[in-house]
């Protein structure tokens, strides 16, 4: 029996082929399939390189926003140590003026206080009460000053 001379009807084309047309499409196909594939594997390297090389950039990215926000939050931190530290004076300066007036309303209450001294403490208690003032005034500013803080500063920018 000849190969070339077996005729084969294909169902789905609908033509009759002869054997070695079928052979040599076959082969044909194969090797379609074969430069396709070569194709779609370059592609698929090419998309892998550039898939590292984007994956590179966003770390890197990522890195800087880390640091950034790392940065700020150092600085943060310091500033708000600062302000606590200021508050933390102000609470000792305004304990040490509490504590002078005292003294001067004990030397108020002293029978033996001379008249013309008497004026005059009263001045410096006035004057230490202004001192207290100023100092919470100045503790409240300090305070409104803490609560500018910003927890987002430590998450990641978007």
């Amino acid at each position: 029996m000849n190969i070339s001379t077996i005729k084969h009807n294909l169902p789905v084309a609908g033509k009759v082929y002869n054997s070695l047309d079928i052979i040599g499409n076959t082969f044909g196909r194969y090797f379609d399939y074969k430069k396709e594939t070569a194709m779609i594997e370059y592609e698929i390297e090419k998309l892998h390189a550039q898939t590292k090389v984007i994956t590179e950039r966003i770390k890197a990215e990522l890195q800087v926003s880390l640091d950034n926000n790392q940065k700020n939050f150092t600085q943060e931190m310091f500033r708000l140590e600062a302000i606590a530290n200021e508050l933390k004076q102000g609470a000792v300066r305004k304990n040490e003026i509490m504590a002078n007036t005292t003294l001067c309303i004990e030397a108020l209450v002293n029978p033996n206080t001379p008249t013309e001294l008497l004026e005059k403490l009263c001045k410096v208690i006035e004057n230490y009460n202004n001192m207290i003032i100023v100092l919470e005034q100045e503790g409240t500013k300090r305070l409104s000053l803490m609560s500018h803080f910003t927890p987002s500063v430590k998450l990641i920018e978007g």
